[in-house]
């Protein structure tokens, strides 16, 4: 599909979710709800949800109003990378200095945890013998 095709269609199918949404009187709240379903399924049926690692050089920011419920959009010249550890979030700072914010996940945590010895307190060899008697 050429890049003109894509756009019409993109076109099209904006223009039937607002005629639709128009149709049956969403508004604020309602509407803005209806889009996060409605792009969360072209995400989905694009990728799937159990997607184990992502990365992109840009990003684009969802916010929800908490006064209005409206849904606003930004696209972000942020790179992204998700993985099973955690969330990273790449760009510059006013100074034009490299930047990064750092989400882990429970599992990153977790290991982190471990590896400073506040882990789970039990044998990791399921009951073998191990020379000097530990097991």
């Amino acid at each position: 599909m050429k890049n003109s095709q894509a756009a019409e269609w993109v076109g099209a199918l904006v223009s039937a979710f607002l005629h639709r949404a128009a149709e049956e009187g969403l508004a604020g709240d309602a509407f803005s709800q209806a889009a996060r379903a409605l792009f969360d399924g072209i995400c989905d049926g694009a990728g799937g949800p159990d997607s184990v690692a992502l990365e992109a050089d840009n990003a684009v920011l969802e916010v929800i109003d908490r006064r209005s419920g409206r849904l606003v959009r930004r696209y972000l010249e942020l790179g992204y990378q998700e993985t099973a550890n955690g969330i990273l979030l790449s760009g510059e700072s006013l100074s034009g200095q490299p930047a990064q914010l750092v989400y882990l996940s429970e599992t990153a945590i977790g290991k982190i945890h471990e590896l400073r010895g506040a882990g789970e307190d039990g044998p990791r060899c399921d009951g073998h013998d191990h020379p000097g008697g530990r097991t």
